[in-house]
């Protein structure tokens, strides 16, 4: 039984499998419907569904990037889900791991070791060069995160205050993330908390992606793009950002801003923590 046809008995399909699924059905009417007189002409009409579920899903697969295929333990937490793949299945393993990833929300990183594919909420830019020790260690990997242009990563940053060496600067330096605190920023209780990534130059900021947040009230937080470095000065992003199941946060852009900054802020006496900050532009 293909994979499709599990999903579908177990639970209701995945979207590309929904295609494959319909594309199939639509064939074997048609056949069905075809008389001998024209039955060439038909058959040419109908088997082009097929060919367009794959190149529906080739595009889907576009989005990610291969990286390193070595993963520290760390990254155990973040583990959405597993599948197997018959190998007797005739498409990619890999086209077919990249269009789940696509429809499993918070998908940003995907591994495939024989014919497994692990799905991840993880951060693995292209520059990662693996742990060295206690790894996961995968055939390949393939991470949206190289895809989708993230102008925070290496941005420099500011902040109204800093609550502890632990808690530094730089949550927008590191080349691997999923739920640790070695990449975050926390303020000391101020009025208001902001923290600042400095892109250098106006960036169209489309997404923003925090993975881990603490310290937040989701009814004041605010995310702010602009050119101006006094934070109040700088227009909103909205919609407000909303909670991810990881407990970070992320707005997609009803509207984009071109802007040189990007601002975290509670706007009153608060403190926050923010860890691995994306500023997307695609």
């Amino acid at each position: 039984m293909g994979e499709c046809e599990t999903f579908h008995t177990r639970h209701p399909p995945p979207l590309s499998c929904s295609r494959t699924l319909a594309a199939r059905s639509s064939v074997r009417a048609c056949v069905r419907q075809v008389a001998p007189a024209g039955a060439s002409t038909m058959l040419r009409i109908c088997f082009v569904l097929p060919l367009l579920v794959v190149a529906v899903t080739s595009i889907t697969t576009s989005h990610y990037v291969k990286v390193d295929n070595s993963l520290p333990d760390s990254i155990a937490p973040c583990l959405l889900r597993s599948i197997s793949i018959p190998l007797s299945e005739k498409m990619s393993l890999n086209l077919r791991c990249g269009a789940v990833c696509s429809e499993t929300p918070y998908c940003s990183l995907y591994c495939l070791k024989g014919n497994r594919c692990d799905f991840f909420n993880a951060k693995v830019t292209k520059a990662w060069v693996g742990p060295g020790s206690g790894v996961y260690l995968y055939d390949y990997c393939f991470s949206v995160h190289p895809a989708v242009g993230d102008v925070a990563l290496g941005a420099a940053t500011q902040s109204s205050s800093v609550y502890s060496v632990n808690y530094n600067y730089y949550p927008t330096q590191v080349n691997f993330f999923c739920q640790t605190e070695t990449a975050c920023y926390e303020s000391l209780v101020d009025t208001p908390p902001w923290w600042r990534a400095d892109f250098g130059s106006p960036r169209r900021v489309t997404r923003v992606r925090i993975s881990l947040t603490a310290l937040i009230d989701i009814n004041v937080v605010e995310f702010r793009v602009g050119n101006d470095t006094t934070v109040t000065n700088n227009p909103l992003l909205l919609p407000k950002p909303t909670f991810t199941p990881t407990n970070g946060l992320e707005v997609v852009a009803d509207t984009p801003i071109v802007g040189r900054y990007f601002f975290v802020t509670e706007p009153q006496y608060s403190d926050i923590r923010i860890c691995d900050v994306w500023v997307m532009t695609k």
